[in-house]
């Protein structure tokens, strides 16, 4: 196998690594050597806030809630409902609606 095919089948090997980000280079330029350090740094840049925002959004989905994992051995059923039976109740003031008396 080789050009794209190659390709593609080296990113998922490592994506079944547990790989999460790659950066790939185009070579079909040649870069001078007085510009491969910016090149190198803008890399690592780019990783590291990728890295970044990768860790934010596994910590949010971390967070025991409702939909994000609690719930993840029960067993859920939706039904729709009139919109008659749906009181919210978001202060203490909706209390005193008539629905709530």
């Amino acid at each position: 196998m080789s050009g794209h095919g190659a390709l593609i089948h080296n990113i998922q090997a490592l994506a079944e690594r547990g790989w999460d980000i790659v950066l790939l280079k185009n070579i079909d330029n040649v870069v001078p050597d007085d510009r491969k350090a910016s090149g190198l740094l803008w890399k690592k840049l780019l990783a590291g806030a990728l890295l970044a925002l990768q860790k934010k959004i596994f910590k949010a989905l971390e967070r025991p809630g409702l939909w994000n994992g609690a719930m993840a051995e029960w067993n859920t059923v939706f039904v729709e409902v009139p919109d008659a039976t749906f009181a919210p109740v978001k202060t203490v003031l909706d209390l005193l609606r008539p629905e709530h008396q």
